[in-house]
């Protein structure tokens, strides 16, 4: 049986980041994504010490 529904904790970078990738992932299976965060709103103060090379052209 093929996961199709994944919860995601935290919508912080990672969390952002994950969700998008497992968004346009291609599958045969659509797969439905919850992200839930504990703020209710956009934090400007950044607290991501570091971004790997490879995830910055997803955020730009």
């Amino acid at each position: 049986m093929p996961i199709n529904h994944i919860i995601i904790s935290g919508a912080g970078p990672s969390g952002l980041l994950l969700a998008l990738l497992l968004a346009r992932h291609p599958s045969p299976h659509p797969i439905n994504i919850t992200l839930f965060d504990a703020g209710n709103g956009f934090d400007p103060r950044p607290r991501a010490a570091y971004y790997g090379p490879a995830s910055v052209p997803f955020l730009a």
